[in-house]
């Protein structure tokens, strides 16, 4: 009896490690499926098929910026940038010192890509390490030597190793992290941080297997930026803001 629970059990894991397989596959098919692909791909841009088709998305969209009153949050993959811009005018940019983009965003038609991809999205839900509204408490200077004491401190605010992840409304996954990592305190949050994702992922994908539901799929990108040029981003962010990712082929 045991013997045969045991085969079982393991029938069980590798069918539900091949449901998780082939979570890419149905993302594919529920893109080629939508009912708005031919008309807002094939006739808003009629360079669809032709090497600037991406390339012209993105100039749209942040030419759309300039009407909006609020700071939106544009990757650039092309040259490697993150900057926050507001009326169309960036506030601050930064250089990624790293990137990685999911193989499977890497071989998306065009088409689906300016479907899915191409246009301003909001930002579904947050993860993250950085404290975004800090609060440093100080004492009241008892008398003017104090105070101009104090003036000269350096600022002694505590700041976490940083670490974000911007779950998109257009199912695009952005995950940004900062270049170093050496302390052990950097060490620790990262595996933390990266074990709360994975696992949260392994529970959404097992709720489906269990109530049979279609296999989901996420796909990523992930870069790294100088940790202080995190920060200032982040915390300039509004609740909501309006994010722009642009890549090539």
């Amino acid at each position: 009896m045991t013997r045969y629970l045991t085969y079982a059990f393991v029938g069980i894991v590798f069918i539900f490690l091949i449901y998780r397989k082939m979570g890419p596959v149905a993302e594919l098919r529920r893109l080629e499926k939508s009912k708005l692909l031919d008309s807002l791909s094939q006739d808003f841009y009629p360079m669809a098929t032709s090497d600037l088709a991406r390339e012209f998305a993105f100039k749209k969209e942040l030419l759309d910026q300039t009407q909006s009153d609020s700071i939106g949050l544009v990757i650039n993959l092309n040259d490697s940038t993150v900057s926050i811009n507001i009326h169309g005018v960036t506030l601050h940019s930064t250089k990624m010192s790293a990137l990685a983009v999911d193989s499977w965003l890497t071989r998306l038609p065009d088409a689906l890509y300016l479907h899915q991809y191409a246009t301003s999205t909001s930002i579904g839900s947050v993860r993250s390490t950085i404290v975004k509204e800090p609060i440093v408490v100080r004492d009241a200077p008892k008398d003017p030597e104090e105070a101009a004491v104090n003036a000269y401190e350096p600022d002694t605010l505590i700041q976490n190793p940083a670490y974000l992840q911007f779950v998109l409304e257009s199912n695009l996954q952005l995950i940004i992290e900062q270049d170093s990592g050496n302390t052990w305190l950097e060490t620790t949050t990262r595996y933390k941080f990266f074990s709360a994702m994975y696992w949260h992922e392994f529970k959404t994908d097992l709720k489906g297997f269990l109530t049979f539901s279609q296999p989901s799929y996420t796909p990523s990108v992930r870069v790294k930026l100088p940790v202080s040029d995190m920060r200032s981003i982040y915390r300039a962010l509004p609740a909501r803001p309006v994010v722009v990712v642009n890549w090539s082929e």
